[in-house]
């Protein structure tokens, strides 16, 4: 497991990357909410009314930084995330 300071304008967010057998499992946590991978399961993440959103196809923090969002629930929505937005521009609004 490798957890890293991951800098996004003048903040600083947790960013996390457990390598598993196949893949990695990324998640990058702000005090408003986190960026995660596609093994982040997001109806338990709506049901606990969390600001999540998800990005694919990541190996590492960097690419999920660089990924475009491809899911989001309304509480990430409701601070102006949309789909197709770069992580790095989701993750301001999640501080």
């Amino acid at each position: 497991m490798k957890v890293s300071d991951v800098k996004i304008k003048d903040k600083y967010a947790c960013g996390i990357e457990i390598a598993l057998n196949n893949a990695a499992f990324i998640i990058i946590t702000a005090p408003k909410g986190y960026v995660a991978c596609g093994y982040w399961n997001m109806a338990a993440a709506e049901k606990f009314g969390d600001a999540a959103c998800i990005v694919r196809g990541v190996k590492n923090l960097d690419d999920a930084l660089a990924a475009k969002i491809i899911a989001t629930t309304p509480a990430a929505r409701r601070l102006g995330i949309k789909t197709s937005m770069v992580c790095r521009k989701a993750l301001e609004k999640l501080f």
